[in-house]
């Protein structure tokens, strides 16, 4: 799951990846993007903060 504050809102566009417990619908790690390009540097940040032993993992396109 990613977020974007967009730019109107006084800042230069910021880009939040986070991982989701999805059953309890909590964030269990959080790593902001320097820009929309940085996503895929920041996925393996991302994952490896909480123990994802045996959990089925979901990525969008940007993550293939």
């Amino acid at each position: 799951m990613k977020g974007v504050s967009p730019k109107s809102r006084g800042n230069d566009g910021l880009y939040i990846l986070n991982a989701r417990a999805g059953e309890n619908r909590l964030c269990i790690s959080q790593e902001k993007a320097e820009d929309k390009s940085d996503e895929i540097t920041a996925i393996p940040k991302v994952l490896s903060s909480p123990d994802i032993t045996d959990a089925e993992v979901s990525i969008d396109a940007i993550g293939t």
